[in-house]
């Protein structure tokens, strides 16, 4: 299994790709103010599809007792119900055609996870190597179909549809038969890791919240834009943090000298990816970058402002990200979710005031000081571990 962290790297980053290829479209299409807006809705919507995505797989791959059999179906019921929560938020934003086909390829991106839980769990690298290469194809079809088309809705559509197709395989149970109280049963053991994951996204989309609240769309734009290459090491660092948690789990539970190795390996992972970010600084890489976003940075009076501060902050996602291992494999799923809700309160309302004192400055020191609190409570949830399942 020594390559699975390398196959959960190449999903992970298509993942990371589509948004960014959506962003793309849209600096060279339309105009730094959609590309905001793009932003603002996805914000929205990536809670959302997370709290859809139950049991999640980080959930599956903890568990004694695997849950795979119903997982799919209560996946579909749940992603059907979504539609009209995403409707709403159609209307709400006066853009709802849009906000439905980001829906639809958010919420069905998300059954994926189920075959990959699968493979991992049955140690089915060729499993994981095929969907890896299969959601890929999914990406250039649709790539090609927005080059001949120019229409991102239809593209998004069609995406959609091969996902659902490529996902839903026979290795994956879908059973309408089933019955309710068993799903009910289902999402009820795994909400709170969803929950957790739903309170997750909405932390780290604190800054999109308060710049769309605003009215910068033009500065959430090059903050979106920035944010990919943050991303991108987010993906990186995840797959291999994904691809430890059975073997975190058991160390922490059978040799803490061991587990310490494992985390302090994972650190060590962490400061090697913030170090090489940070070469993202030069010039010549900066350059080229925002090229290939139409140069909309120019719209900000302070082009690179924006962009250095996002990559020297970068550290503060990362910590986060390793932190909230800590929870899942200690079993502190409620500890998780209460901690990041008062990060969440905590972090909007001094993030308003300080980006109404100190602009960006101010947004970017509230996600440091709120990523060690988020930090010093994974490692508080390290006493008295609780066993899964």
């Amino acid at each position: 299994m020594h390559n699975t962290p390398l196959l959960l790297l190449s999903i992970q980053v298509s993942s990371f790709v589509i948004p960014w290829m959506i962003v793309l479209w849209l600096s060279h299409m339309q105009s730094a103010e959609q590309v905001g807006r793009f932003s603002f809705i996805l914000a929205i919507l990536a809670p959302l599809t997370l709290l859809l995505a139950s049991p999640s797989r980080n959930f599956l791959l903890t568990q004694s007792n695997r849950l795979f059999e119903n997982a799919a179906t209560l996946r579909v019921y749940l992603a059907v119900a979504g539609l009209v929560l995403a409707l709403g938020v159609g209307f709400w934003l006066q853009q709802w055609q849009f906000v439905i086909v980001i829906y639809l390829f958010k919420v069905t991106e998300q059954l994926f996870d189920l075959p990959i839980a699968n493979a991992i769990e049955n140690k089915r690298v060729d499993r994981l190597f095929s969907l890896s290469w299969l959601k890929w194809a999914c990406i250039l079809v649709c790539v090609g179909l927005a080059f001949m088309s120019q229409n991102i809705n239809l593209t998004l559509v069609l995406l959609s549809v091969l996902f659902v197709i490529s996902s839903l395989s026979k290795h994956v149970s879908l059973n309408f038969k089933t019955p309710i109280r068993r799903l009910i049963s289902l999402l009820q053991k795994s909400l709170p890791l969803s929950l957790s994951a739903l309170a997750l996204s909405v932390y780290f989309n604190v800054p999109r919240y308060i710049l769309g609240q605003q009215l910068e769309n033009v500065m959430l734009s090059v903050f979106t834009i920035a944010s990919f290459l943050v991303m991108a090491a987010l993906v990186i660092l995840n797959s291999f943090m994904q691809s430890r948690l059975p073997q975190l789990k058991q160390a922490l539970f059978t040799s803490k000298t061991q587990f310490k190795a494992q985390l302090t390996y994972c650190i060590g992972l962490l400061l090697i990816i913030f170090l090489l970010l940070q070469l993202t600084h030069i010039e010549f890489f900066s350059n080229y970058f925002w090229l290939a976003h139409n140069n909309i940075q120019l719209s900000l009076s302070h082009d690179n402002y924006v962009y250095r501060l996002v990559i020297l902050f970068s550290w503060a996602p990362l910590l986060v990200s390793v932190s909230n291992y800590l929870y899942i494999v200690s079993g502190k799923h409620k500890l998780l979710l209460s901690v990041t809700c008062i990060n969440i309160f905590l972090s909007y309302v001094f993030g308003l005031w300080l980006f109404e004192q100190w602009s960006f400055n101010g947004l970017m020191w509230m996600i440091s000081v709120s990523s060690l609190v988020q930090f010093l409570g994974g490692l508080v949830s390290l006493k008295n571990p609780k066993e899964l399942g």
